[in-house]
């Protein structure tokens, strides 16, 4: 009849019986799919099935023709194809809804069926239950017929990595299913800081929702730290050494102090005037000067008196003391004391005096002097000083002078006062193109350790390389902002000197890259290994 399923929107797929022997007008006009098993064609209404081309028609396989050239039928001719008919049953499906879904083609006239497996998000495809993986595949049809797709939760690797980990490391990777969360921690070593993943995110920790495949690098830098250094009294003296430094840097302050007075201590009880140092977080120093006509005693006191004394000094059991080098009261100490001296009671000792000991020359050893009510002992000074407890003596100071032969095919490093018996390296940096030959005294070890028992001054000899000489290294070295890079220098030892040889940094061995921040605009001299030295300008 006409219009029988016209607007029948729930009614997408029909099949029509070969009893059937005529279709009234507009009788499917929203239906998608029409099975008509009859082998000679019904007759057929105007505008019996939609105008869309969505719109298929399925005939038995030996009867296509003919339909396509029936009266109206003829106006979906395109749309006419066949399909065998059968008497078996078959069946498409997926293990899990959820996880995905299976679209199953049309039985074609060689009993050919196109099904395809499509995965949901999240999950994967793992193949059909009869063994094969294609997808889509064409099953042919010889009877009953049941495959199933199996689908599967999709797992997803979210990796945190250390671009270097002499720097610090990445914890918390995982594998994990679609939209799971993975927490990545960037942890520094000691004297670096996180600085940022490699998509520029500064989150640590970062919390991931997995989606995909992901590895994130954790990039650090090295710490920068203030030094501040302060006199006590800008009036007493000055001091050097103020700064921002790197982690790890050797850092050398400097007191002076102004005419008429001397530098007692640093802030630390450091009595080195010249004090050199590993910088390892934020510092403040201050430099304690005093007039010199004033002396501090605390429970041990580091007398910095004009002549040399060796190993340890003890002074005990005083009241009031009088240090003098040329007074002529009870007991006078001047000048140098030799070996092991006691003195008990009553004793002069001096150069040109006329009684009972007259003990001269250098202090070695330990000297004990003991048993006094009133001793006069004096460094310049001229009031009452109550000592107690122990007074050590203050080693000697040597000058260690380093010196390059040519500055133009080398540096050296190790300048500096240290006291006396201390073993202090000293190095000679050749300029690239240039080579080390040897030191002034013939020695021939770069860098070297020297012991100190006077003022010393050590030359290093440079030679231009030669073609013979020349070592291969593909080291890269270059500066960024205010960062020095040095690249390639797996298993080198790296050290920065400044423009007047002053070592900055000394790395032992490095994995890879190595980078130092600068102090100040200049120029850096970088060398690897025991090769040439690489000349770097940074200009901030």
């Amino acid at each position: 009849c006409n219009c029988a399923f016209y607007n029948c929107s729930g009614l997408t797929s029909v099949t029509i019986p070969n009893s059937v022997t005529s279709i009234g007008n507009y009788a499917f006009v929203n239906t998608t799919s029409v099975y008509c098993m009859a082998e000679t064609p019904p007759t057929l209404g105007i505008n019996a099935f939609s105008n869309s081309s969505n719109t298929h028609l399925y005939v038995p396989c030996n009867s296509v023709q003919t339909y396509q050239s029936a009266s109206n039928w003829s106006d979906y001719a395109s749309r006419i194809q066949g399909t065998p008919y059968l008497d078996y049953t078959y069946s498409f499906l997926a293990n899990n809804d959820t996880m995905g879904s299976v679209d199953v083609g049309i039985v074609n006239c060689d009993s050919n069926i196109l099904v395809s497996a499509i995965s949901n998000t999240g999950f994967q495809f793992n193949g059909w239950s009869d063994g094969v993986s294609t997808n889509p595949r064409t099953i042919h049809l010889t009877g009953d017929t049941v495959v199933t797709a199996l689908f599967d939760y999709i797992t997803y690797a979210i990796v945190g990595e250390a671009v270097d980990t002499i720097y610090g490391t990445v914890s918390g990777s995982d594998t994990v299913y679609f939209g799971d969360t993975v927490t990545l921690t960037a942890t520094a070593n000691n004297g670096y800081h996180f600085s940022r993943w490699n998509d520029n995110s500064t989150e640590n920790p970062r919390t991931i929702v997995a989606t995909t495949d992901r590895t994130l690098m954790a990039f650090f830098e090295i710490n920068t730290y203030q030094l501040t250094v302060l006199p006590n009294d800008s009036t007493l003296g000055t001091v050097t050494g103020s700064g921002l430094y790197t982690h790890g840097t050797q850092v050398t302050v400097t007191a002076l102090p102004t005419q008429g007075n001397r530098f007692d201590r640093w802030s630390d009880n450091t009595l080195l005037t010249n004090y050199t140092f590993t910088l390892v977080s934020n510092l403040q120093l201050v430099a304690v000067f005093v007039p010199v006509d004033t002396v501090h005693f605390h429970d041990t006191t580091y007398i910095d008196v004009p002549y040399a004394v060796h190993d340890t000094t003890i002074v005990t059991q005083y009241d009031t003391t009088f240090i003098d080098n040329y007074i002529h009261d009870t007991t006078i100490v001047n000048n140098y004391i030799h070996d092991t001296t006691f003195i008990h009671d009553t004793s002069i000792v001096d150069h040109y005096i006329h009684d009972t000991t007259i003990v001269t020359n250098t202090v070695y050893d330990t000297t004990y002097i003991t048993q006094y009510d009133t001793t006069y002992i004096d460094v310049y000074i001229h009031d009452t000083i109550t000592i107690t407890d122990t007074v050590t003596v203050q080693l000697e100071m040597f000058t260690l002078s380093v010196a390059s032969s040519n500055p133009q095919q080398g540096l050296t490093a190790g300048n500096g006062e240290f006291p006396e018996g201390t073993l202090v390296e000293i190095a000679a940096i050749p300029i690239e193109g240039n080579r080390f030959v040897s030191w002034s005294d013939g020695n021939t070890d770069n860098p070297r350790q020297v012991s100190l028992s006077s003022d010393s001054l050590f030359i290093a000899n440079f030679g231009t390389v030669g073609t013979d000489a020349v070592l291969p290294y593909n080291f890269h070295v270059y500066a960024t902002h205010d960062v020095i890079v040095v690249e390639n220098a797996e298993g080198n030892r790296v050290r920065i000197f400044d423009a007047v040889g002053r070592i900055l940094s000394t790395q032992p061995s490095v994995v890879d890259t190595y980078r130092f921040q600068v102090p100040a605009s200049g120029v850096y001299m970088i060398q690897v290994g025991d090769y040439p030295a690489r000349k770097v300008t940074i200009v901030r």
